[in-house]
């Protein structure tokens, strides 16, 4: 992906334009990152949009463009994040810069660290920018690597609101959560069936789930969040098997699972007429 002074300036935060210098200065981090964007959308996908060049003159219009944004403001965003440790980074009028001379002095750690900050929230908003495109591609998400970024109902760090402390989530905070969210989704799983906690991750990764189903992900997702955190999710579970009972017909996964009958199970009833009463203070 070949990654022009014009193109990384165009994502860069205002505050922290780059020169054409630095962008020279971080060429080996622009290719690592876009090894990375490859690992994570496979090779087939990468190499269609590696052979394009981001127009910043032109605003995305079609899917493909905008696709292509995205991957190059990840690259772009990932490498510059990347590389702030290792440059002489410097705070002037005109915004950060690398010490050049005597008359500079460098920035305070603070404001490298706010600088880092911003930069990694627009790189992970540019990565789920970029899975909320592929939702649906046919092309690609049948894929490994589609199956694996959609093989939870939190695919995206918005999705993380839901947890109590979440205010701007992003997926660095969905990352940094993620064995939470698998151990939650266990209990989940328990409660609808696995076959159907499966069959709502391929909603989202196709984007054809229903208004129904997609409701019932937003409960499950409350769900996961306070069985993740260790909180009481007595309410939780009660309303999650009342809307599928409600909708059953919208679930045939959780009506012919083993899931349901243990949610309808009734136990045995003594009665004294019964063929086989059993006696017992």
């Amino acid at each position: 992906m070949r990654i022009t002074y014009s193109t990384f300036k165009y994502f860069c935060p205002s505050s922290a334009q780059p020169s054409e210098k630095l962008v020279e200065r971080i060429e080996a981090y622009i290719v690592k990152s876009n090894q990375k964007l490859r690992e994570a959308i496979g090779a087939e996908l990468h190499e269609s949009l590696d052979a394009l060049t981001f127009d910043p003159s032109n605003i995305p219009d079609d899917m493909q463009a905008m696709l292509l944004a995205a991957v190059t403001a990840f690259v772009c965003l990932d490498a510059y994040y990347e590389a702030i440790p290792s440059l002489d980074l410097v705070l002037t009028a005109t915004g950060f810069g690398v010490v050049s001379n005597q008359n500079t002095a460098p920035a305070s750690a603070d404001r490298v660290r706010n600088l880092r900050e911003r930069i990694a929230a627009d790189r992970d908003d540019a990565f789920d920018y970029m899975l909320g495109l592929l939702r649906g591609y046919a092309p690609w998400c049948e894929g490994e690597q589609a199956q694996a970024l959609f093989s939870s109902l939190f695919w995206r760090g918005a999705d993380m609101v839901e947890f109590p402390d979440m205010k701007q989530p992003h997926r660095s905070d969905l990352l940094a959560a993620r064995s939470k969210i698998e151990a939650g989704e266990i209990e989940l799983a328990r409660i609808i069936s696995p076959e159907l906690l499966e069959a709502l991750c391929a909603d989202i990764r196709t984007n054809t789930g229903s208004m129904r189903r997609s409701v019932f992900v937003a409960q499950c997702r409350r769900f996961v969040a306070r069985a993740a955190d260790s909180l009481d999710t007595t309410q939780q579970r009660l309303n999650l098997i009342a809307y599928l009972d409600r909708y059953l017909e919208c679930f045939p996964e959780y009506e012919a699972s083993s899931a349901y009958k243990a949610n309808h199970f009734t136990p045995y009833e003594n009665k004294l007429h019964d063929s086989c009463y059993f006696f017992g203070k």
